[in-house]
């Protein structure tokens, strides 16, 4: 939800979905943003009743949530994120370096031109981050190894500095069946069939999202069907019907030229090209002035508000027109919603919004390629190597420079599961610690198995001792207070004690204390034969 209005007879109130505008933790709101109070922990554990007298650590508890809340929201009005959303509020900050007929000519609604929706056209071309595990190193454990975290990667190709041009206005051609010629100062987005097969050497990145023949998270080798070690261009659905693997795609010409690299094409077929002039620096007077406000910031919260504002405007340009909203009723005492469809919202200019994640997932992907024989893992703007900082190659590296990549950090022991799922043991000051990495693990799980990993591996050394105390740890005391645990634990199946889920009952929401269960992705249903 984005708003509740409530109307009066004297007043008009409006609640807003503060996570719109800061999708933090409240705890990292606190910090980003100093406030004065600060978020405060309690014990969910225990039974409470309805009615019942609340405990003075629990009021203040409640308190400070709000007043964290409450003092952050503050500071950001105050610097001008005055929108529904933080997204609104960097399209309205880019919109007055534009007069509105400027602005109108370089972004146009593209759904009715002559008759032509560009915009469907085009949207089928965009496409997320690349996250991808090397399954030659998946589920293993890695002996040391270094992680690189891009710098502002969307601003970064968004800025002339990166080479990279944009498309604006309408498009200037649109052919069927031949490919037309691009100029310099143009771009092109492409249609076509065909069927393809990983180059050796080469790492993965197209994903088949809207066929049920393919995980739409999987990063496809080929596309050919293979079924227990076999592989076909025909596969047989549940009715008995015979498909050709010949699938359809849409392509910036970036994905596209990257495509021929690392793909093998056949029965390729060109559909249809849509070209539109292009050219660099439309953001640049956006992307200087908030860099230079991150940079120059007098305090954190003048950072967090120019980095937000930096990093979230990309995504406002690829808005759909889907306005779709939830209505809430009761059914038998739960809260409940039906949806209802509507295609009111104002778009983005989808070319350029597909163009930057083309260029920020190229920017990626061609890192890791650079470092094919230690690659281990990728996420959007980070890779994961095997290797000595001085062996990585083909990459520019620098703390805060635009473009360039920024050592995260120097690992002593690495395990990839899967996407959005590992574990790097990193040395610091303070000594070390396991830092646990899982999509929808909750924090305090994350924080459990780190430390039943720590404590495993300190009470198995033959000198057992706190860095903190300089004491020995005496194994009695910590018993029951942790699991024993290994790092190859961290697979299907693994449980870990007191993650809180929410769950609806009559007359509101509660947490409940129960397991976390580590399950399989869910992927489509094989209806192969």
């Amino acid at each position: 939800w984005y708003g509740i209005t409530i109307r009066t007879p004297n007043n008009t109130i409006e609640l807003r979905d503060s996570v719109k505008i800061l999708p933090y933790s409240l705890r990292k709101i606190s910090k980003d943003f100093e406030t004065k109070h600060k978020k405060l922990d309690i014990e969910y554990v225990g039974e409470r009743h309805a009615g019942g007298e609340i405990k003075e650590e629990e009021r203040q508890y409640i308190s400070n949530d709000v007043l964290v809340l409450s003092e952050a929201l503050t500071k950001a009005f105050d610097f001008g994120l005055k929108k529904m959303t933080i997204g609104s509020s960097c399209l309205s900050q880019f919109r007055t370096m534009f007069n509105y007929k400027r602005y109108n000519y370089h972004f146009p609604d593209l759904r009715d031109v002559d008759g032509i929706n560009y915009d469907h056209i085009i949207r089928k071309s965009y496409h997320g981050g690349w996250c991808y595990v090397n399954p030659k190193f998946s589920q293993k454990i890695i002996q040391g190894g270094c992680t690189y975290d891009v710098n502002s990667l969307y601003p970064s190709v968004m800025h002339s500095d990166s080479g990279n041009v944009y498309p604006y206005g309408f498009p200037i051609a649109h052919t069927f069946g031949a490919m037309p010629t691009v100029g310099k100062n143009e771009y092109c987005f492409i249609h076509f069939k065909c069927r393809f097969a990983i180059k050796p050497g080469k790492l993965p990145f197209v994903q088949i999202k809207d066929k049920f023949c393919y995980n739409p998270n999987e990063h496809l080798l080929t596309s050919d069907i293979v079924v227990n070690g076999q592989s076909s261009r025909y596969y047989q659905d549940e009715d008995g019907n015979i498909h050709d693997t010949i699938v359809d795609l849409t392509m910036t010409q970036t994905d596209f030229q990257l495509f021929n690299e690392h793909y093998n094409i056949t029965d390729f077929e060109l559909i249809e090209c849509v070209v539109f002039r292009a050219k660099a620096g439309m953001f640049d007077e956006y992307v200087n002035k908030w860099r230079d406000v991150k940079i120059n910031a007098k305090n954190s919260t003048e950072r967090s508000c120019a980095k937000l504002l930096l990093n979230n405007l990309y995504g406002k340009l690829s808005s759909s027109d889907d306005s779709s909203f939830k209505i809430a009723y009761l059914k038998q005492g739960h809260l409940a919603f039906y949806t209802i469809h509507a295609n009111e919202k104002k778009l983005g200019y989808i070319p350029c919004g597909s163009c930057i994640t083309s260029y920020a997932r190229n920017f990626t992907i061609r890192a890791a390629q650079a470092n094919y024989e230690h690659f281990l893992y990728a996420d959007t703007d980070s890779i994961h190597l095997n290797c000595n900082p001085e062996d990585v190659k083909g990459i520019t590296i620098h703390d805060t420079d635009f473009n360039a990549w920024k050592m995260e950090s120097v690992w002593e022991i690495g395990y990839f599961l899967r996407q959005k799922s590992y574990i790097e043991k990193i040395n610091h000051e303070k000594g070390y610690d396991f830092n646990v990495k899982c999509a929808g693990m909750p924090k305090q799980c994350q924080a459990k198995f780190s430390y039943d990993l720590k404590l495993t591996e300190l009470l198995s050394s033959p000198h057992s001792w706190s860095k903190s105390t300089g004491k020995s740890i005496k194994k009695k005391k910590i018993t029951g207070y942790y699991k024993p645990s290994r790092i190859t634990d961290f697979d299907i199946g693994l449980k870990i004690p007191h993650s809180l889920k929410a769950r609806q009952i009559k007359g509101g929401v509660v947490l409940i204390d129960s397991d976390w269960i580590m399950r399989e992705q869910t992927n489509v249903k094989n209806f192969f034969r």
